[in-house]
């Protein structure tokens, strides 16, 4: 009986792991559940190596994670104003042959 128990979660884990890989697949269509996914994971890696020992080590690494995984908002974003080319030589140097 125990073998059908050790099949049943490998094969459980086999369909977790096809689940997450449609995740990954589809990336646009699950942002949300795939970021949760990647914040639990690593504030789970903190915990397993000690690096977060008390709930305000957690609270600090938490912002800096949404912090540093945060896109940028439509006014921070600092872009080149463009230039109009007339020629094609203004942008690729040409030399003749």
């Amino acid at each position: 009986m125990p073998i059908r128990k050790k099949e049943a979660f490998w094969l459980k884990l086999s369909e977790k792991i096809e689940n997450y890989d449609n995740y990954e697949d589809n990336e646009d269509k699950y942002e949300f559940i795939l970021g949760v996914i990647r914040r639990i994971t690593y504030l789970i890696t903190l915990w397993f190596l000690g690096r977060a020992e008390s709930e305000d080590d957690f609270k600090n690494y938490d912002k800096a994670f949404l912090k540093d995984t945060e896109e940028p908002s439509e006014s921070k974003k600092e872009e080149e104003p463009l230039q109009e080319v007339n020629n094609i030589q203004e942008i690729v140097e040409i030399k003749p042959e």
